[in-house]
């Protein structure tokens, strides 16, 4: 019920209540830290709306929680405040006196309250129920929406019916516990802010940080404030389910890729973009989500002048943003309500507040520090919380790895049908044969375990298509990724199931096993598996990578023939040479006789139009550009070099002074020096070139001072890494994380 608010805390109640306070007053609240608030709970400035002659000014609202159903509020409970309340009408700060609580206030309970108060100085005081503050929910969807941990403690048919209802059912399954923990953080505020002011938001964040739960809780308040559907899609393909006809709200995640760039998804949004305009003028909502990298790769091929909201309406959810307090109360929240045993909680206890500002604090390590089967092996101590917190994939592989056979293969399964699921009841399918095969273990014992790890490890979802099985967090995927990859027999359900860029980082092909990463060594027999997984990935830097470093001959043939695309733009080299992403590539293509001659002869012009024209000293630094060219080729280009740039340092370096400019001149000066000094090692034997060097370098270095000397000077510091300082507001919002 709305009505069970004892149930979420007593800073979590604080936060609701000013957020009440403002909603309903309009005007700006200020919130004071529990350690430090002189008395008040929240303050604001301005008259009470229907204030019954509240006057002008600053007041103090004081917030009373209760962890019991039951309690009822009287004079008692605020003696403390009496003393703090006389100071504060004397500076000026109490006009009027707003105590807010969820417990339940009877008329001469509020009577005796406003007149002791009123007393001791302040011009006005009014007490608030919790009748009264379920009543404010009940009645503005908009707050609702700021605070949605309300939808987990209320029916949802009180505010939502019809088909929305169902939907709103679906999305809040497919959150879990995680709306039940939710806090209010700046990033939330932001996102509800920006929808409802242009009716479309672009969530941006790193992986974890909980771009998918604001996206949810978006779609749901959205249905709470009169939007008669919500569609979830993945493609601007599907954007065609859109009904103009009717008021929606419309979510896209991982709008342009979930790994990376996906230039199809980019291509498509682009001839979109018309219509996504044309959907939020007839009243849609739109969400986008994406990771912070994706974006950044994303944004420089989309048309944005065709849908400016795309600049205009982002928001970004930085983890490492979130304030200390955010991150307690996301801390406290989930061991409060996890399934810790009162006594695992009171150990925790004296740990938490310095957990909640380690460097890598995440809302899912939040939750696996509040579930008991995360916590199996945890030393409680300081360094062991710590260690738990800053290295979470580390500790969710532990726990993986301690699960039954039958457990592990159930894992096995949604790994191997990804982001989308697991149908319940299982189906018979190819991933249900692989992983049977392969563990021994039935369908029957598997379906099993999904059950027993749901709402820890597995996630049972709710789908307009059919219930689905999940894993709880897409970490969970990535720790189970790294146990299987160090497992040879299990090496086709990797191939299956891991993500692209984990492949491409682990695997290798064939004997080239001395690649820096290389562990999973996939046969001959599963080259055409990984072909089809690569199918899609982006041609780019690391795919070359993959190619030049890890792959044998069979592999590279079979792959350039399903992707003939490789060629595109193959050829091409950059500044310096041996910076190009395709350089190991090509030297490989040549050494596997992929290069035709008209290839070589196109490489050859490259190579020595950059060398020459900018001085590039690639070919005497890298042996890939070296092996590009043929041996006549390199003694020509050696010989042009010479006479074109080392005959005369002295006029090459007003050459290179006087016709060259880059916006970092003395990082051109850099790599202009260091190019001398790799040809001058390469012609050790030309004694007049030894001569003139150390002339030509002092000359070089005092450009380069001279450069840097008309530049503001920049502080340079070093950061050491120390303990953190955890302050008293952090440990108060601990106080009662261990009570029964």
């Amino acid at each position: 019920m709305i009505d069970d608010l004892h149930r979420v805390g007593w800073k979590a109640f604080q936060d609701l209540c000013l957020a009440i306070a403002a909603e309903v007053l309009k005007r700006p609240i200020q919130s004071f830290l529990a350690s430090n608030d002189g008395g008040r709970d929240g303050a604001f400035l301005g008259a009470w709306e229907g204030g019954e002659g509240f006057a002008a000014g600053k007041s103090t609202i004081q917030v009373k929680h209760f962890g019991n159903a039951a309690a009822r509020l009287s004079l008692s409970h605020l003696a403390k405040e009496l003393g703090k309340a006389k100071e504060l009408a004397a500076q000026g700060l109490a006009g009027d006196y707003i105590v807010i609580t969820n417990a339940g206030v009877s008329g001469a309970a509020e009577a005796s309250i406003c007149q002791a108060f009123e007393k001791s100085g302040v011009q006005r005081c009014r007490v608030f129920g919790g009748d009264w503050v379920a009543a404010q929910l009940r009645s503005r969807p908009s707050l609702r929406m700021l605070i949605p941990r309300i939808y987990n403690l209320a029916d949802l048919g009180q505010f939502i019916d019809g088909r929305a209802y169902l939907q709103a059912r679906h999305l809040l399954s497919a959150m879990g516990d995680d709306l039940r923990c939710f806090v209010t953080t700046d990033a939330h505020r932001r996102s509800v802010e920006a929808l409802q002011d242009h009716r479309f938001v672009l969530l941006l964040g790193d992986p974890a940080s909980g771009k998918s739960t604001i996206a949810a809780i978006l779609s749901l308040g959205a249905l709470d404030g009169g939007a008669e559907g919500a569609i979830r899609i993945t493609s601007p393909e599907q954007l065609d389910r859109w009904n103009p006809d009717i008021r929606q709200v419309l979510w896209v995640d991982d709008a342009f890729g979930s790994n990376q760039v996906e230039a199809a998804k980019v291509d498509g949004w682009n001839s979109q973009l018309p219509m996504l305009r044309a959907v939020v003028k007839t009243g849609t909502s739109v969400i986008f989500t994406s990771r912070n990298y994706i974006w950044e790769g994303a944004r420089r091929s989309l048309r944005t002048s065709q849908f400016p909201l795309l600049r205009e309406s982002q928001v970004v959810i930085d983890v490492q943003g979130l304030s200390e307090i955010e991150r307690a109360q996301i801390l406290y929240n989930h061991i409060r309500m996890g399934n810790q045993p009162p006594e695992m909680r009171r150990r925790l206890k004296p740990f938490l507040a310095a957990a909640a500002t380690g460097t890598n604090f995440l809302p899912e390590t939040a939750r696996r520090l509040g579930a008991s089967e995360f916590t199996k092996c945890l030393e409680v101590t300081a360094e062991g919380v710590i260690d738990f917190v800053e290295h979470p994939l580390e500790f969710l592989r532990e726990v993986i790895e301690r699960l039954d056979r039958s457990s592990s293969a159930a894992i096995a399964l949604i790994f191997l049908h990804g982001t989308r699921g697991v149908p319940s009841p299982i189906p018979e399918s190819e991933a249900l044969a692989t992983v049977s095969r392969l563990t021994g273990i039935a369908a029957s014992d598997i379906a099993r375990s999904l059950e027993e790890m749901r709402g820890s490890l597995t996630l049972l979802v709710e789908h307009e298509e059919g219930d689905r099985w999940t894993f709880r967090h897409a970490t969970i995927a990535d720790a189970y990724s790294m146990i299987v990859a160090e497992g040879p027999e299990f090496v086709e359900i990797y191939l299956h199931g891991a993500k692209s860029e984990r492949l491409l980082a682990d695997v290798f092909c064939g004997r080239r096993s001395d690649a820096y990463g290389a562990k999973v060594r996939v046969p001959s027999a599963l080259y055409g598996v990984l072909t089809r997984r690569l199918l899609d990935v982006p041609i780019d830097s690391v795919l070359h990578y993959f190619l030049a470093e890890r792959c044998d001959e069979g592999f590279l043939r079979a792959f350039v023939e399903a992707r003939p695309e490789i060629w595109q733009g193959l050829l091409r080299v950059q500044i310096p040479v041996a910076d190009s992403n395709n350089i190991r590539l090509l030297a490989r293509f040549k050494e596997i006789g992929l290069l035709s001659e008209e290839n070589i002869e196109t490489l050859v012009k490259e190579i020595r139009e950059n060398t020459l024209e900018w001085f590039d000293a690639s070919i005497f630094q890298d042996r890939h550009v070296r092996s590009l060219l043929p041996a006549d080729e390199f003694d020509r280009l050696c010989a042009d070099v010479k006479s074109e740039w080392l005959a005369d340092l002295d006029a090459s370096i007003d050459r290179m002074r006087g016709s060259y400019s880059s916006s970092d001149q003395s990082g051109m000066y850099r790599d202009f020096r260091d190019s001398i000094e790799a040809a001058a090692k390469y012609f050790s034997d030309d004694d007049a070139l030894q001569a003139a060097l150390p002339t030509a370098l002092r000359r070089i270095d005092e450009m380069i001072y001279d450069d840097e000397d008309e530049r503001p000077a920049q502080r340079r510091s070093e950061t050491s890494r120390s303990s953190p300082k955890v302050s008293g507001a952090l440990t108060e919002i601990f106080s009662d994380v261990d009570d029964e």
